[in-house]
């Protein structure tokens, strides 16, 4: 589901390098006195945005790597959404990785709302803080009516492309099990 939802981004990124190791190559040709072969930039321009996209999937199970460098990382499918949960550095537990198989949809809403409901049992049980980020607006507002006790905490921070972040954080609340 991950590769259906790659960023625009990413995808204009991996386009922006092809081209311009086929303008290299172009220019290449003019340098040492050679006419330009357009044929064989497009194929080294094609090549490296294969390339890009073959490397997508190697990039996943890097993730996955990195975020079990803190402890565990606990993944929930169905056939509507997907979500990850790993330790983070200062033990909270991080949400992240959250996709909707159709965005837009509500599609993924009771998937969310079972998921959260027994994330924050469970994290209320083990007196974990629950974190979270995300770009989108809408999406903190569904986070937080799917998830008593998450609040916005900062809006303020911004991603490598200069997006606004969302913190997100909920406190552990008292468990009737958290004296057992």
């Amino acid at each position: 589901m991950t590769v259906l939802h790659l960023d625009p981004g990413v995808l204009g990124f991996m386009l922006f390098v092809a081209a311009v190791v086929g303008a290299f190559q172009l220019s290449g040709d003019v340098v040492v006195g050679r006419p330009p072969d357009v044929a064989e930039a497009g194929v080294w321009a094609a090549s490296v945005f294969v390339f890009c996209l073959l490397s997508v999937p190697f990039s996943f199970l890097w993730t996955l790597r990195r975020l079990r460098r803190h402890g565990w990382v606990v993944g929930y499918f169905d056939q509507t959404a997907t979500l990850l949960v790993h330790a983070d550095v200062d033990g909270s537990w991080e949400m992240s990785d959250h996709h909707a198989a159709k965005r837009g949809r509500q599609l993924a809403q009771p998937f969310r709302q079972a998921v959260f409901r027994h994330l924050a049992d469970e994290a209320d049980r083990n007196r974990a803080v629950i974190v979270a980020t995300t770009l989108v607006p809408k999406l903190a507002s569904s986070y937080q009516a799917d998830m008593p006790g998450l609040k916005v905490i900062d809006d303020r921070g911004r991603d490598p492309l200069g997006r606004r972040l969302l913190y997100l954080r909920r406190d552990p609340t008292e468990h009737p099990d958290a004296a057992n």
